[in-house]
């Protein structure tokens, strides 16, 4: 099997109405966000194809992939995600094999997949709590930044969840210091629906999260870049890695170092689309301490493929067909596209 050619369609997706705008004041925007990303369809002379999607557009450059065979990049990460991602989708559909299968055997055939909110007025994050729990979701996590009182988020958050409701905090480093997040961390015992605090201060202070571990009672989360997998295990700075973005290769060899300390993963490899969500569902069905996924797609206004991928009791299950399993929805490529 050899690739005859990548189609590559940049589309615009913009997010639902009821968030948009909260975003844009989240992330200090002038305009209202929305996505800009590639869905990339990859072409064989055997008439299969694979479907992927990443934020680079390769250009000219695809002219060095064709006529090669796409099993010479499912563990290439130097070829970019939507790529490997394709090739993937290809040599699944080729053997007749679900993507999982590629990455080893099958974990579970349900994966826990965690809704994600920034940071927002506490009236919104109520809203968005009990949007996701209405839409099948039972861990969520959220976004803390000095302009909300994350506090008083979780209080109004809990007051629309059960108690069973699971709710992590990521502060991407701005609680700043141990002592802040030790104090923050106190105030959140309030609440039992919080379960886990992600990067609550830089990732580079060690000593700090030592600090975390030994007066904090939630277990904590890192980002696996900062600093090494093996720097971080070796310290036991944390019971997580936030593996975002990380393809095919990378993603095994840190799985691996995590595993052998005892560490769980947090897949985070999907971006906009029904394609990479399902993606990384694959790679979490099979990644033996991989412990949940989480995606943004549900804030999108279309997810791209014909069945919407669907969350039910806190999981999506790990299709079966071959391939990545879904489907492109040509029409909402044809609106979005860019």
């Amino acid at each position: 099997m050899r690739i005859t050619n990548i189609e590559i369609i940049q589309v615009n997706v913009p997010y639902l109405e009821r968030v948009g705008e909260f975003l844009r004041l989240a992330w200090r925007r002038e305009t209202m966000p929305s996505v800009n990303t590639c869905i990339y369809k990859v072409h064989t002379d055997e008439g299969l194809v694979g479907l992927g999607e990443g934020t680079a557009n390769l250009g000219d450059q695809v002219k060095t992939y064709l006529g090669r065979d796409p099993f010479d990049f499912i563990w290439d990460d130097s070829v970019g995600g939507a790529l490997q991602m394709a090739c993937h989708d290809l040599i699944g559909k080729a053997l007749s094999i679900p993507v999982y299968k590629l990455f080893g055997p099958k974990q579970r055939g349900e994966v826990l997949t965690m809704y994600w909110s920034h940071c927002f007025p506490p009236e919104i994050m109520a809203r968005e709590a009990k949007l996701a729990l209405e839409s099948g979701f039972t861990f969520h996590k959220t976004k803390a930044r000095p302009f909300h009182d994350p506090v008083e988020q979780i209080a109004a958050m809990v007051e629309v969840v059960p108690s069973d409701y699971r709710i992590a905090v990521d502060a991407n480093g701005t609680f700043e210091q141990a002592s802040n997040a030790i104090q923050v961390a106190k105030e959140f015992t309030k609440y039992p629906n919080v379960w886990a605090m992600e990067s609550p201060i830089p990732q580079g202070d060690i000593d700090g999260y030592l600090l975390l571990k030994r007066d904090v009672d939630y277990p904590i989360a890192i980002h696996s870049n900062q600093p090494p997998p093996l720097e971080a295990v070796k310290a036991g700075m944390c019971d997580y890695f936030v593996l975002e973005f990380e393809w095919a290769s990378t993603l095994v060899k840190q799985a691996a170092i995590a595993e052998a300390a005892g560490v769980q993963l947090w897949v985070e490899n999907g971006l906009y689309s029904g394609i990479s969500a399902m993606f990384q569902t694959h790679q979490a069905a099979a990644i033996k301490n991989a412990y949940l996924c989480i995606s943004l797609i549900f804030l999108m206004e279309n997810d791209l493929i014909i069945e919407p991928f669907a969350v039910k009791n806190g999981h999506v299950e790990v299709p079966e067909k071959p391939g990545l399993g879904v489907e492109l929805d040509e029409d909402a490529v044809d609106n979005y596209r860019d």
